[in-house]
């Protein structure tokens, strides 16, 4: 089960984004989230059709377990 950090932002035109973090780190705390929360909101990536990130509305420590059903085939 691969841990996912899911961030869910309100942006400036009342839509939202959702950023996904896979993989983070051990031992990640509320106060790293608002840390990045602020890195993203100044980096203002994604000012797009939605909008520019404006706040954080919230955050999850997401853990998904996956049943390969028919394997990938290359």
């Amino acid at each position: 089960m691969n841990p996912v950090c899911e961030m869910i932002f309100a942006t400036s035109l009342d839509g939202t984004r959702v950023i996904r973090v896979p993989d983070p780190r051990d031992g990640i705390t509320a106060a790293n989230v608002e840390l990045a929360r602020d890195r993203f909101i100044m980096a203002d990536p994604f000012n797009d059709e939605v909008g520019s990130l404006v706040s954080l509305k919230r955050a999850d420590m997401v853990r998904q377990q996956r049943t390969v059903l028919i394997p990938l085939v290359a």
